[in-house]
């Protein structure tokens, strides 16, 4: 009977010199920055687990994120950009600064 070797599941961190949670933390003092104001690093969580899961799922994503030099890295801190401001997505300042108070309360 022949031998089957389990199917291994594609791997951010496994597969690219990337690591999530750092790129997620980096994204997050970048945005702390621009609002002026610390965001919770239960964020940068959220926003490692939701690339790990794209990667996993969309071969066009990892064919991105393998890109040689730098590109792989920016391409993954764009993406966590865009969620980002998925999650704040109303444009008035006033509603941008609501919307940091409720994911700081609801990342905690």
């Amino acid at each position: 009977m022949p031998v089957t070797r389990a199917k291994k599941h594609p791997d951010l961190e496994r597969d690219t010199p990337l690591v999530a949670l750092a790129a997620a933390r980096a994204v997050l003092e970048s945005r702390s920055a621009q609002l002026d104001r610390p965001l919770p690093d239960s964020l940068a969580r959220q926003l490692a687990r939701r690339a790990k899961v794209h990667y996993v799922h969309s071969p066009v994503f990892r064919r991105r994120l393998r890109a040689p030099g730098n590109r792989g890295r920016d391409t993954l801190h764009a993406f966590m950009h865009h969620w980002l401001d998925e999650w704040f997505a109303d444009p008035t300042p006033a509603a941008r600064s609501r919307s940091v108070d409720a994911l700081a309360t609801f990342a905690r």
